[in-house]
């Protein structure tokens, strides 16, 4: 009776212990499934910074590139307003030149007038 007994104490251990060993495994397999989540997780958050790290580049690129072109357009509009200034002095010489001449014109037909005037008298 008593080699009954502790067979059976035995079996009883032998099955807790196999109870509990197939919780572990369970709990193994529950914790690589896990485990492969986070690695495919890990993964696709790697491939999403590779392609904003790519982006990034690209708008970084874009930005110089078009700096580049404010920068042109701003040196095109220092010469252009140099050269309306330019344009604007040379208009003024040409309408003092106009002016003297309209004047000198003026003072030639009076000249004219005059001598026309002595001529006829």
């Amino acid at each position: 009776e008593r080699l009954t007994t502790e067979r059976a104490r035995l079996e009883s251990e032998r099955d807790s212990a196999i109870a509990r060993q197939d919780g572990a495994a369970a709990e193994r397999d529950e914790l690589a499934a896990k485990c492969e989540g986070l690695a495919s997780d890990i993964a696709r958050v790697s491939a999403e910074r590779e392609q904003l790290a790519e982006r990034c580049e690209r708008l970084s690129r874009e930005q110089g590139d078009l700096v580049a072109e404010r920068d042109g357009l701003v040196a095109e509009q220092g010469r252009l307003a140099a050269e309306q200034e330019r344009l604007l002095v040379e208009q003024e010489r040409l309408t003092t030149e106009r002016d003297r001449l309209a004047f000198e014109q003026a003072g030639a037909a009076s000249e004219r007038d005059k001598l026309e005037s002595e001529r006829d008298s």
